[in-house]
């Protein structure tokens, strides 16, 4: 079964909100001041773990490094944001954007998380 899980980036706080935390914040403050003004950016769990057994979030930024037996592409390194397109998970990245499905994970490449987009700007440059 899949694990559902959220975090959320509190814009008024200037922090990252798990579990607990998340939901216990009144619902009156998760706006600013009009519905389109949310004082919460919501991030899914994607399934995934990464070589760490960190979770990974939508709006990670993650190294992922190819594991394929291709010899031109074994230990390549690209580094992304986890987003969601077209109903998955994916790693885009300025060669475009690679599945994180986690059936097509097994041995082909790794993941590792290095920050996220709200508290490490600087690695999305």
């Amino acid at each position: 079964m899949r694990e559902i899980k959220f975090r959320a980036w509190d814009i008024v706080w200037g922090k990252m909100r798990y579990n607990k935390d998340l939901w216990d914040i009144p619902y009156n403050e998760i706006f600013i001041h009009t519905p389109d003004q949310r004082a919460l950016n919501l991030m899914q769990y994607i399934g995934i773990k990464d070589e760490d057994a960190k979770d990974i979030y939508e709006g990670d930024v993650v190294e992922r490094v190819d594991r394929t037996p291709i010899a031109h592409m074994y230990g390549k390194i690209v580094i992304g944001i986890v987003g969601f397109d077209n109903g998955s998970f994916v790693l885009n990245t300025d060669e475009g954007a690679y599945s994180m499905d986690n059936n097509k994970l097994s041995n082909t490449c790794s993941y590792r998380v290095i920050g996220n987009i709200y508290e490490n700007p600087e690695l999305i440059g």
